[in-house]
């Protein structure tokens, strides 16, 4: 019984397996007549890492096994496989030329990284301004001994040439300046046309006969193109309804027995002297409130970058602000210096000062609480009564 129980169930499969066949694997519905799907295309992956076509299999890790796809796209496949060998063996042979320029590139640039370095550690020996701030810009220091050596901010400056003297009334606009300028005023006011100076200069020398006595009213901020550029004012009232000066890169500025005016407008631009990358060396000078169109509301420093600059024996005359500089990597110290009519609220930033800023032997006296700036501009003949301006209409 078991025998026959074994043939019947063989049987039985033999015939499901005819039926199967017979009537294929689509389901039930597939009509039995139709041609057979055509077999599947075997696709070889490219190998991990590109190898010289001609060097035989590739000896980077196993590629994994072929992938199966339609073989209606089959032709498309093949095309792009081609073109991907094609982009391959144009890789190959152009290798060596590839490698060859990126070792030229790097050898270049690393030429390059050593000179730098070498002009600059011959800077920093010279005492150059340009060496000094991208030193300190590199090693972020407060290089508070550097600005309390007058032999080295003197040596600083001393590299500034004479430049070539220009009449600043008859300078044409249309020539080529000297990179090197120098103009020298005499006593009582003179517009000075800054806009007039097209040309890059990379030194200016504004000479007067003193801050009671001579007036140089500019039309605009100096704003210096050339990648570094060194300006000294000595001996004169300086006015300017915006920043004295606006470095866009570097620069280092030099103001010696000088009085800046004019800069307290109340809107945008009005501080003393703004701009990038800024060594500062201020002697003997005074910073006034009141001749600008909103006395009181200016300020001395809006320097982005950095700024190394020491005032001393200079005076601070009004409720100005901006005394601290506005990056931590600046270094600003003031020696000897006195500060009066200053804003009550202005005490906590002044006292004590944070770690970038020094007030050495300085004196400060405060407005009472309260107290109200006068609102009208001081006129500049308050200062000398030649100073006053020509056409008589004009405020100033």
């Amino acid at each position: 019984m078991r025998t026959v129980l074994l043939l019947l169930a063989g049987f039985a499969a033999g015939l499901m397996a005819g039926v199967l066949l017979t009537r294929g694997w689509g389901g039930p519905d597939q009509d039995p007549a139709a041609p057979a799907a055509p077999p599947p295309v075997a696709v070889t992956p490219a190998p991990d890492r590109i190898t010289d076509p001609s060097a035989g299999q590739p000896s980077g890790p196993a590629a994994d096994p072929p992938a199966t796809i339609p073989a209606e796209l089959g032709e498309r496949v093949r095309e792009r496989a081609e073109a991907i060998r094609a982009s391959a063996r144009q890789l190959f042979d152009q290798a060596d030329t590839m490698a060859a320029e990126r070792v030229l590139r790097e050898l270049r640039e690393e030429e390059a990284r050593r000179a730098r370095e070498e002009a600059q550690r011959a800077g920093l020996a010279r005492g150059e301004a340009q060496a000094i701030l991208a030193d300190v810009k590199e090693r972020r220091a407060h290089p508070f001994d550097l600005l309390a050596s007058r032999e080295a901010l003197d040596r600083c400056f001393a590299l500034v040439p004479a430049g070539t003297l220009v009449d600043p009334a008859t300078a044409d606009p249309r020539d080529a300046l000297p990179e090197a300028l120098a103009f020298s005023f005499t006593a009582g006011r003179h517009e000075f046309e800054v806009s007039r100076i097209r040309s890059p200069f990379t030194s200016m020398i504004i000479t007067g006969q003193g801050m009671d006595r001579t007036l140089v009213v500019l039309d605009r901020e100096l704003s210096p193109t050339a990648p570094f550029a060194s300006i000294v004012f000595r001996d004169a009232t300086i006015f300017a309804d915006s920043e004295i000066v606006d470095v866009r890169q570097g620069a280092a500025v030099r103001l010696e027995r000088c009085r800046l005016i004019g800069f307290d407008r109340g809107a945008g631009g009005s501080d003393a002297i703004g701009g990038g990358d800024l060594l500062l060396d201020a002697v003997d000078c005074r910073f006034e409130a009141g001749f600008g169109d909103a006395p009181g509301r200016g300020g001395l420093l809006d320097v982005r970058g950095v700024l190394l600059a020491r005032f001393e024996r200079c005076a601070f005359v009004g409720p100005l602000r901006g005394f601290l500089p506005r990056t931590s990597d600046s270094t600003c110290s003031y020696a000897a210096c006195r500060f009066t009519d200053l804003d009550p609220a202005s005490r906590a930033e002044m006292d004590p000062p944070r770690k970038e800023v020094r007030f050495t032997d300085c004196a400060f006296e405060y407005l009472p609480e309260g107290f109200e700036w006068p609102r009208k501009s001081r006129p500049l003949t308050d200062l000398d009564p030649s100073f006053a301006p020509p056409d008589p209409r004009r405020r100033r």
